[in-house]
């Protein structure tokens, strides 16, 4: 599939209100009906139910807005399940600031429980406005798959660099 349909543009915020309304989906078998099969927007700041790997990865709070604050090599994974489904489609959004040249914000899917990841998009220095930029894909062994996980990571090397991820 082409990763690069929406992948790092920015959108407006009507626009972006809309696609959030639909972002995970996994069609059944029937091409008329979609399931929403996860959707976290962050907006009631609680990520208890994601993992993150360190201090690095946090609830950020942007004047009421909330998304997931990672930096350094820091991480914040969930794990889903599509058994039953196929054509399933993976929405995530990623924003960042203060990145320098080698610096990126990663956002990542894994049909094997974390052994192996695929970048769905990145986001790197010129991309660090602090706007969302959205990534659409139906990335390969997404579909009827119990050992799904997806992930936004950091590459970043200094403390000031900063990446946020919303909008799955």
């Amino acid at each position: 599939c082409d990763l690069r349909i929406q992948q790092g543009k920015k959108m407006n915020s009507k626009l972006l209100a809309t696609l959030a309304a639909c972002l995970v989906f996994g069609c059944s078998s029937s091409p008329t009906r979609a399931d929403n099969l996860f959707y976290d927007d962050i907006a009631d700041g609680n990520i208890s139910d994601w993992t993150l790997s360190s201090s690095s990865a946090y609830l950020n709070n942007a004047s009421g807005n909330y998304s997931i604050g990672f930096r350094g090599t820091a991480t914040a994974t969930k794990s889903l399940s599509s058994v039953g489904l196929n054509r399933v489609t993976l929405t995530m959004m990623l924003a960042a600031s203060s990145l320098e040249s080698a610096d990126s914000c990663i956002a990542e899917l894994s049909s094997n429980g974390g052994s192996t990841w695929t970048t769905l998009f990145s986001i790197g220095d010129g991309q660090d406005d602090n706007a969302f930029r959205i990534g659409v894909a139906a990335p390969t062994g997404a579909d009827n798959n119990a050992n799904l996980r997806f992930r936004f990571r950091a590459a970043t090397g200094a403390s000031g660099d900063y990446c946020y991820g919303d909008d799955v």
